[in-house]
């Protein structure tokens, strides 16, 4: 793990050694109860096993930009729909590694004041922020019966046009106040029930035989070629 000058943000990369990075300001304004919440969310991106996509959506961008300019813009349309399903996988990739901030913290408070000031990008005020308020804002933002339909629209349409790799803070919120009050999480906070993933593969090896690459144990894929792997 390591500290990186710069604002209100953390992230994870290395698809073979992964690694978390937390920005100095994530720092300043954040308690120790918040930025253990950070880091939490960030060990669920490596346990869920999302570094290798979650890279692929965030330089995906760039990449279709300059095949674009080389094909005239056709490459550009055939990697928009690639594109797309990888930002919406991205979107709920962030959803599972709240919860696993919310496993770890068993507590709401801190991982709810975390999106606050992630979102808002707070300095001096970061001590004024209400996280009871902010989650208010998210039960009334998922109230539909309460919507009209010009407010139904406008949030299917910016949600469909959300470029990010990341929901709205908002939106977060929501679902991780519905995922507290579920069945789910009491059976594996109160009851300690959960599903687990083997950690061993067959033989270390992908089971492609046009492959046969070295895989890390607990990766769903081949690294090399996409195979999904088989674990005992």
């Amino acid at each position: 793990m390591y500290v990186s000058h710069g604002g209100i943000n953390a992230f994870t990369s290395g698809h073979r050694n992964p690694y978390i990075v937390l920005l100095s300001g994530l720092i300043d304004v954040m308690d120790d109860a918040e930025v253990q919440a950070v880091i939490a969310h960030e060990l669920g991106h490596i346990k869920c096993v999302h570094v290798l996509y979650s890279e692929m959506a965030r330089y995906l961008t760039v990449l279709i930009d300059i095949i674009s300019s080389a094909t005239l813009g056709i490459g550009g349309l055939v990697g928009s729909g690639l594109q797309a399903g990888l930002m919406v996988w991205s979107r709920r990739s962030e959803l599972s590694a709240d919860r696993a901030a919310l496993l770890v913290a068993q507590d709401p408070r801190p991982c709810i004041s975390m999106l606050v000031k992630l979102a808002g990008h707070v300095g001096r005020m970061a001590d004024d922020i209400s996280a009871e308020e902010f989650l208010n804002q998210a039960r009334e933002y998922g109230e539909e019966s309460d919507r009209t339909a010009t407010d139904k629209l406008y949030r299917i349409m910016s949600n469909m046009f959300l470029k990010g790799t990341h929901p709205f803070a908002i939106e977060r919120a929501k679902h991780l106040n519905v995922w507290i009050d579920s069945p789910e999480y009491e059976q594996i906070v109160v009851h300690g029930v959960y599903a687990t993933r083997p950690d061993v593969v067959l033989d270390g090896r992908c089971p492609n035989a046009n492959c046969r690459k070295e895989v890390q144990r607990g990766f769903a894929f081949c690294g090399n070629c996409g195979q999904r792997l088989a674990w005992s």
